[in-house]
């Protein structure tokens, strides 16, 4: 059996994949990954951790990083929901591209303004 997450080609009767330890029964898999009715991409990790990245760049100082970062997961998320359209994140992508840049923007204006001062 093929693994619909990793593409790992498994024995017939194994459970999980063993490689990525994902469920390789398909209904299971749909299943688990829908669970909040398509609103979390969970199948797109990088899309969602830019989420949250994104919004928490707000952070003073630490927020630099995690905005680079979710500028970083976002574009990947991005390309996987062109890509595989099936596993959703196109919103959390964005949001962590958008929140992430400007918030990198927001503290280089923040520290050129401190250092000119």
């Amino acid at each position: 059996m093929k693994c619909l997450r990793c593409g790992t080609q498994n024995q017939d009767a194994a459970e999980r994949c063993q490689a990525c330890h994902q469920l390789l029964d398909e209904t299971e898999w749909l299943d688990a990954s829908q669970g909040y009715s398509g609103i979390v991409p969970g199948r797109n990790p990088p899309a969602l951790i830019a989420y949250y990245l994104g919004v928490f760049s707000i952070i003073p100082l630490l927020g630099f990083l995690l905005g680079i970062a979710a500028l970083i997961l976002g574009l990947r998320g991005r390309k996987i929901a062109i890509e595989k359209p099936e596993v959703k994140g196109t919103a959390h992508a964005w949001i962590g591209i958008l929140l992430g840049g400007f918030f990198v923007l927001v503290h280089l204006v923040v520290v050129l303004l401190v250092v000119v001062a």
